[in-house]
């Protein structure tokens, strides 16, 4: 396992609104959610949904197992 926080990401969206609506979705569940706005370089101009940061890669683990159970699927960022 990597040092430093985990943060786990739940979407990579092109539409702000669709990220707010889903960040807010994932704060009512009680998630710790952040948004990631695109750099200015960023080609791809992708807005990620997050959640995190976590310490240890285990919690990141159990907050992706539960993620999974909400019906979302979580990629690990570090």
């Amino acid at each position: 396992s990597r040092p430093g926080p985990t943060s786990l990401q739940v979407a990579a969206l092109k539409s702000s609104a669709e990220a707010d609506r889903l960040a807010k979705t994932l704060r009512s569940k009680g998630y710790p959610v952040f948004i990631v706005n695109p750099a200015k370089d960023d080609a791809s101009k992708l807005i990620r949904v997050q959640i995190g940061p976590y310490t240890s890669e285990a919690e990141a683990a159990k907050v992706k197992a539960r993620l999974g159970t909400d019906g979302y699927t979580a990629i690990s960022k570090h």
